[in-house]
Parts: structure tokens; sequence; C-alpha cells
């Protein structure tokens, strides 16, 4: 797919879960990028990727505290551009941080810059309060999967 592409179009209801903790940063990111690799998005490369970064960099892409965007180079292995959203009802930090992380969001970019879009929305979403508690207090996975994709933003 090449263009703008909207959350709506690259977030799958089956790619969003809660689940109750992980062991530690990296479980984190291994289970954040379960259902990514479940559908044939990604390989298991594009996890180890994304640990390898976290080593190399810290835990560059803890947005804010709760929320984490994991993402490395599509060249890392990336088959097809999809986002996951992973809820851990336990807080956990990752290696180096001092921000408490619930929400994965994991993304897969396969071409060039056309899931910008995406990630703009993201930001905008985020930034409302009121969608933050949201985002951060889901109740179920289809709460959080609407919480994304019911928002129209151009």
């Amino acid at each position: 797919m090449v263009g703008k592409m909207y959350i709506k179009d690259i977030l799958k209801p089956e790619n969003v879960e809660i689940i109750e903790s992980v062991t530690d940063w990296k479980d984190a990111i291994i289970k954040g990028t379960r259902k990514l690799i479940e559908g044939g998005f990604i390989t298991h490369e594009y996890t180890e990727a994304i640990i390898a970064n976290a080593l190399k960099f810290n835990a560059y892409f803890v947005l804010c505290p709760g929320i984490a965007l994991l993402h490395a180079s599509s060249n890392d292995g990336v088959n097809e551009t999809q986002l996951s959203l992973t809820y851990v009802k336990e807080p956990f930090r990752f290696e180096g941080k001092e921000e408490d992380v619930n929400l994965l969001i994991g993304m897969a970019a396969s071409e060039g810059n056309d899931h910008m879009e995406a990630i703009k929305q993201i930001a905008i979403i985020l930034s409302d309060n009121e969608n933050m508690k949201k985002a951060l207090n889901p109740q179920t996975a289809e709460e959080l999967y609407d919480l994304f994709t019911s928002i129209d933003i151009l």
C-alpha cells in the first residue's frame, strides 16, 4: 500500500490484546510484537532488532509515561505495514528508564514514509487527556481498538 496510511487501515482487531504481565522489558518487546509475527507482518528478526536497538540506544521508543512505540528498520524483517496494541496490566520499566509502561504500540512499516500519517494520528489521539486515560486503563481489547480506530483525524 502506497500513500497515506491511517490507523484504521493498518490495525486489525486481532492485533490488539490485554495481558496480565511481562517478566522484564525484553519479554515486553517479545509479547508486544507477538501478534505481528503471528499475522505474518514481521519476522522474529524484527523483534530481535528492537531488543538490540534498546540495548544500543536505550529505550528511545518510550514516548511518555505509560506508552512505548516498538519499532525498528523496515530492513529488519518487515513483510507488511501493520500496527499492534498490547496493554500490560502490571506496569513495567525498560532498562535505564524511570517511566512505568503499560501500553506497547508495535509498528511495522514496510516502505518509505507512508506510515507517518498513522504516527501523527497516534500523537493526536494521545495528546488528549481523556484518550490518554482510556489508553492507559482499557477494560477490553475491543475498547482499546475502538479508541485508536474510531476517531476521525484528517
